[in-house]
Parts: structure tokens; C-alpha cells; sequence
């Protein structure tokens, strides 16, 4: 399991869904390397995927339902893209220690693997700090199936007189001015 740059997931969570109605089926972790095996007997299935804290993100995901009929090894891909973040205050000087949380719900369309399209992308949140030159990373999920539901929460350090803020990162994939 790795990132859309195509670092590994280390200890994400994966079920092995059988059933309509999500019954609590065992959880099966990646390992540092994003690596992970489940074994099934042949059937239709559907793959939740959770990923909490890596790189301060959080995304919780299920595909449509897929059949196995034979071993298979996939390397999954969560469609994610890197957004490097500046905040800046009126006089166009660096705002260190600025909050910014990602929210959106519902996160993504598109597959992990070819034959795993994510059907039920619950969330992702995703959290980072600015450093001392008024910049930090957040991690997006590409292409929100409601983009107006996208979301970054900025939280001006104490004593900087500056104003917290919502912003829209609908569509957010390069540089913006907001």
C-alpha cells in the first residue's frame, strides 16, 4: 500500500469485506514497508482500507465489489498528491506555527489497483504546522467526488492579531493565492 508518490503505508489497516452489512472481519496490518497478505477462500468480496497518522493523515476508504478466484498481487495506490502549503500574513512576511487541517468528505473516486475502484470513500483529514518559513505539506486525495466538501481549517498562532479561516482546496493540485 503506498501514497500517490509513492511512499509506503506503514501499518494502515485492511478488511476483507464478504458480506453486505460490514460485519467486524479481522483486521490485517501493512507492515513498515506498506506490505500486506490476506488469504480468502474464492469469493466476491470488497477491501476497506484505514490509514490513520502517516504524514498526519487520515483516510478511510472501501472498494466496489470485486471477485477473487485465484491468488493475486496488487500494489495498491491511494490517489494522493502532495500540496506544499505557504502562509503569509498582510505584509508578506512567513507565518510559522500556523494549524491547517484538511477535511473532506467524501474523499475520492478512482482505484487502488486495476479491478479495486474505490466505491465508498468515507474521509480523510489531514493535519500539518507551518515551519519558520511559513510552510508545511498536506497530503489530497485527487479528484472529490463533491469538491465543494474539501475543506482546510487555518489557525493563526496566538498573538499574531490574524484571524482564523476555512479556505475551499477544491481543485487544489499547484500554487494558489487565497
Amino acid at each position: 500500500l503506498r501514497d500517490g508518490a509513492g511512499d509506503p503505508l506503514p501499518h494502515a489497516d485492511l478488511y476483507l469485506l464478504q458480506d453486505t452489512n460490514n460485519n467486524n472481519p479481522p483486521a490485517h496490518n501493512t507492515d513498515a514497508n506498506g506490505r500486506f497478505t490476506l488469504t480468502a477462500t474464492p469469493g466476491t468480496y470488497r477491501l476497506r482500507v484505514y490509514h490513520g497518522g502517516g504524514k498526519h493523515t487520515t483516510v478511510s476508504l472501501t472498494t466496489a465489489a470485486f471477485t477473487l478466484d485465484a491468488d493475486r498481487t496488487d500494489d495498491l495506490t491511494l490517489p494522493t498528491h502532495t500540496v506544499q502549503v505557504r502562509v503569509v500574513g498582510p505584509s508578506g512576511n512567513p507565518v510559522p506555527g500556523t494549524k491547517l487541517r484538511l477535511s473532506s468528505y467524501p474523499v475520492a473516486t478512482g482505484a487502488l489497483a486495476p479491478g479495486l475502484t474505490i466505491a465508498d470513500a468515507g474521509y480523510h483529514w489531514g493535519n500539518a504546522t507551518t515551519d519558520a518559513n511559513g510552510k508545511a505539506t498536506l497530503q489530497l486525495l485527487t479528484t472529490p467526488t463533491d469538491p465543494s466538501r474539501t475543506t482546510v481549517d487555518v489557525e493563526a498562532p496566538t498573538g499574531t492579531g490574524l484571524a482564523n479561516t476555512t479556505l475551499d482546496a477544491t481543485n487544489t493540485t499547484g500554487p494558489r493565492t487565497i
